[in-house]
């Protein structure tokens, strides 16, 4: 192992592993810590890898996506800075112009938004592709059920699984003694508004900010005939009822009426450390990169 890629994701899980690598790995092996911003990304997330570059020394590489429109071409990337990071739903627009609303069926955004800015840039840097180069996913110990059996073939590594087993209280117990943290609560993620989450989370951020979904509802209206599947008059992006046989999901104005049902999320595992919950429970996986293709 000679070049190592260890993404940062934006939490804290990530930001672990790619400070321990960088202080326990040996001479010689050429390191990259690309985070690749969305857009919708909290800006809490956005302070927190900024903090991890000043306070922590971290080389982190600001990333993200060049979507490239009709041109059956991948996305590429472009360097920012937390500066000039984007905050709007530009990127997201690029997105879903060219291959329509993501949803728990179409993960194009983050393969788009988020892995292949990375591929692309190690390729501009001369590394070419895995597993030329070897990718450090922070799944950890107590998730040893999202780890692929062809990890070695795709080039991934996992020194949290296996090298070190760390578990999510481990982490909690680091970042608890520090003087700064991610300042999310255990029910928020990197993205606002992830289709990700679990619906009574989603119960919890309609309560607390009901405006971060005014995004997902604006591309909604303006992509929701772009490439809708087989069968589908139309594409949504928020996971279905569980339970419902109708797999085709939610709009954003039917995820507010099925929350109103629910019971919201409570439960803040950032603040209670010995929590074994994740900030993403609920969720096949997060939407850290490579974490999908890992599992």
């Amino acid at each position: 192992m000679n070049r190592l890629c260890i993404p940062v994701s934006g939490g804290e899980t990530s930001a672990y592993m790619a400070l321990r690598l960088r202080d326990e790995l040996s001479a010689g092996i050429e390191t990259i810590f690309p985070f690749v911003n969305t857009g919708q990304e909290n800006e809490e997330t956005l302070e927190f890898v900024h903090l991890l570059e000043t306070r922590y020394e971290l080389p982190i590489v600001w990333l993200e996506a060049v979507i490239h429109k009709n041109e059956w071409k991948s996305s590429t990337h472009k360097i920012v800075n937390f500066e000039t990071a984007c905050r709007d739903d530009s990127i997201f627009n690029d997105l879903c112009s060219e291959y329509g609303l993501p949803n728990p069926n179409f993960l194009h955004c983050t393969r788009e938004l988020k892995e292949n800015p990375i591929l692309s840039y190690c390729r501009s840097i001369g590394w070419g592709k895995p597993p030329q180069f070897i990718r450090a996913i922070g799944i950890r110990f107590d998730e040893l059920d999202r780890i692929s059996p062809n990890y070695k073939l795709n080039g991934i590594y996992y020194p949290m699984a296996f090298d070190w087993q760390i578990t999510k209280p481990h982490v909690n117990r680091f970042w608890v003694g520090e003087p700064e943290r991610l300042n999310l609560r255990g029910w928020e993620g990197n993205c606002k508004w992830c289709y990700k989450k679990d619906h009574r989370k989603h119960a919890r951020l309609i309560i607390d900010n009901p405006e971060i979904y005014d995004t997902p509802r604006e591309l909604e209206r303006k992509y929701k005939h772009v490439k809708p599947k087989e069968g589908e008059s139309e594409r949504k992006m928020f996971r279905a009822k569980k339970g419902a046989k109708d797999k085709q999901g939610l709009s954003v104005d039917e995820l507010f009426e099925y929350c109103a049902t629910l019971i919201p999320w409570a439960h803040d595992d950032s603040e209670d450390y010995e929590a074994q919950d994740d900030l993403f429970s609920g969720c096949g996986t997060d939407c850290a990169p490579f974490q999908g293709e890992a599992a």
